[in-house]
């Protein structure tokens, strides 16, 4: 008698365990390793110790146990689908040639150059505060600001009160605290190919989750 190989894979899951693809593993395993990354970064960045260094220094550890953790309780068990594999890696490539290399336009235009902007000063500085000597009392009268309320010399960078040289990015949050890490890694190309290559985590992640829908709907068998 033939066995249907989908039925054949299906009855070597046990009992109370969900199966991944093995594509699946790998797309997930590589956006929980970013997340991590920065979520890291925006700790040290916070209490004003970050470094390339710092960051991978802990990321490494906590990676490999949530790895380890994973593989010895989550109720899941992995099985290779090679003609699965080779369409996500397919289209990984076609992702790839269509978003790489990243452009500078975030280096020199508005809401990006900000992010960017306080990346490239965590990475420098550790922190994400940001000193702004003009702002000390050096210059009689004072610099001139774009706005008096909040003391920003510059759009999205506002004075933290009316005495300190601190000022304060508009745009602090994970996306900076990660570009951070690529700005410490590799400098202006890390930065501009930060945004391409979780494009192309997106694009993975998405056909895999359009491709268990599928597979879940009752026309799907």
């Amino acid at each position: 008698m033939v066995t249907d190989p989908a039925e054949s894979l299906e009855t070597q899951v046990p009992a109370g365990r969900s199966a991944l693809h093995l594509s699946e593993v790998v797309v997930g395993g590589a956006l929980l390793a970013v997340a991590l990354l920065a979520w890291i970064a925006l700790a040290l960045a916070h209490v004003g110790s970050f470094s390339l260094g710092a960051a991978l220094g802990i990321w490494l550890p906590v990676l490999l146990a949530v790895g380890l953790a994973c593989w010895r309780w989550a109720p899941i068990t992995m099985r290779v689908d090679p003609a699965g594999s080779i369409g996500v890696l397919a289209l990984a490539l076609v992702a790839a040639f269509m978003m790489f290399p990243g452009f500078h336009y975030g280096t020199t235009e508005k809401d990006p150059g900000g992010y960017v902007a306080t990346g490239i000063s965590i990475a420098r500085t550790g922190s994400y505060d940001v000193v702004d000597p003009t702002l000390d009392g050096r210059i009689p009268g004072g610099p001139v600001l774009v706005s008096q309320y909040n003391r920003a010399r510059f759009a999205g960078v506002w004075g933290r009160d009316g005495h300190s040289a601190v000022v304060v990015p508009q745009f602090y949050h994970l996306w900076p605290a990660l570009l951070a890490v690529s700005w410490a890694a590799a400098g202006e190309g890390g930065v501009s190919n930060t945004g391409p290559l979780l494009g192309v985590l997106a694009v993975l992640a998405a056909a895999l989750a359009l491709r268990r829908a599928v597979a879940s709907a009752p026309w799907g068998g």
